[in-house]
């Protein structure tokens, strides 16, 4: 009677890696020193049917698309087989590290307002939601967190400009992923474009009052030097009167009483206004 010694299949610890790494050469995780025989057929498999492995080797990363920043541990088998049909099974586990993701959901680039702090969007994933954002280039802004009071490393920021983002008329950030503890996956990364457009500056409305009737005036200046194209105007007149001109002109009153009068001007480049305010006080005639 001969009896055959057993092979012994000797693997690495078991590991972690990305759901987007390159394929894995599931040998590179035998240790050849301490496995014997050196000379034997070894081929590796799994039970689990989310895991594929080519060519008896290579095991391709995936992803579930859980919400979980890990999946898995998956496992695999190895197989070594001696010249005497000798067999041996050892199990590696494999526990999948989802690719962490950060989007900028705003505009891109986006439009904002001079001298007025910007909300700036983020969806991200797989990083716990810390993240970290940097002004770029020449830019000399501020970022602060959901309770603004601090630099921010949360999803969705308020970003004021300085001075430098003022002359350049214009803003850059970037937001890019923290890495979590034992983190195997590269940083994802995003960036926005802001454009600085300038706010309509108005001039002051002045009250008017008189007896019944009263023929008022109106017009406003805009002291910021747009372009006209660029502006448009609202006002209420009271009694239920508007006008989209720059200068209304002549507006009557015939009812007693006091009216509130409201002009905004608008920067069609950003959405950018401003409001200047009066008052009509109609005296009735007696």
């Amino acid at each position: 009677l001969r009896v055959n010694d057993t092979p012994n299949a000797v693997l690495f610890s078991n590991d972690t890696i990305c759901a987007t790494a390159a394929p894995l050469d599931l040998n590179t995780k035998v240790n050849g020193l301490l496995t014997y025989p050196k000379i034997g057929i070894g081929y590796w498999e799994s039970t689990q049917s989310l895991v594929k492995i080519a060519d008896s080797a290579i095991f391709t990363p995936f992803s579930q698309g859980l919400p979980s920043n890990f999946e898995g541990p998956y496992t695999c088998s190895y197989h070594l087989i001696d010249s005497n049909g000798c067999e041996d099974i050892e199990d590696y586990t494999l526990t999948i590290r989802n690719q962490p993701n950060v989007s900028i959901t705003n505009l891109n680039p986006a439009n904002a307002c001079e001298n007025t702090p910007f909300l700036i969007h983020v969806f991200s994933q797989y990083c716990d939601q810390q993240l970290e954002w940097k002004t770029l280039n020449h830019f000399d802004g501020s970022a602060c967190d959901g309770i603004w009071t601090q630099q921010s490393n949360s999803e969705n920021i308020l970003y004021t400009h300085g001075k430098n983002d003022l002359s350049k008329k214009r803003a850059q950030l970037s937001v890019t992923t923290r890495p979590i503890l034992s983190d195997v996956c590269p940083a994802a990364k995003d960036s926005i474009a802001i454009i600085l457009n300038p706010n309509p500056i108005l001039s002051n409305l002045t009250d008017q009052s008189g007896c019944l009737p009263l023929i008022t005036f109106w017009s406003v200046d805009e002291l910021n030097n747009l372009n006209s194209n660029q502006v448009t105007y609202s006002w209420e007149l009271g009694l239920g009167k508007k006008s989209n001109l720059q200068t209304p002109g002549k507006v009557n009153y015939d009812l007693p009483g006091k009216f509130n009068i409201r002009v905004i001007a608008t920067n069609d480049s950003g959405n950018c206004a401003d409001t200047s305010l009066s008052q009509v006080i109609q005296i009735p005639f007696v």
